[in-house]
């Protein structure tokens, strides 16, 4: 994982090539990093999301899991719309899954909730 000097801007940096997800190779460049260790992170965070590579930058890993989350709402909506309209039973699609509870210390008696919340299966989402 190279990166390089530009002597003319005094900036850094780096080329590199990738493999996407298709398995196609191409090589990109990126210029304007104001650090040597700037252009490194960048060239390895690409890498991770471009498919190349397994590993993930922990920043990589949040930043997937959070654009995930932002999109919870938008997928409720149109599940809510697939119930409405009727295209899917909610009995067909939707699953109660047990959570039990213990309260109170180990040493004590502990009393046990169970809270049976619902959770949509395959069908409803594709």
């Amino acid at each position: 994982m190279p990166a390089y000097k530009d002597e003319a801007r005094g900036t850094w940096y780096c080329r590199f090539r990738y493999t996407d997800y298709t398995g196609e190779k191409h090589e990109t460049t990126k210029r304007g990093f104001k650090a040597k260790k700037s252009a490194l992170q960048y060239e390895a965070e690409f890498k991770a999301q471009s498919g190349d590579t397994a590993k993930l930058t922990m920043n990589a890993l949040c930043d997937a899991y959070l654009a995930v989350r932002r999109q919870a709402p938008a997928i409720n909506e149109h599940i809510k719309n697939i119930y409405d309209e009727q295209e899917l039973s909610p009995e067909a699609t939707i699953s109660k899954m047990e959570i039990v509870q213990n309260e109170g210390a180990p040493n004590k008696a502990a009393r046990n909730h169970k809270n049976k919340p619902d959770h949509t299966a395959g069908p409803a989402l594709w």
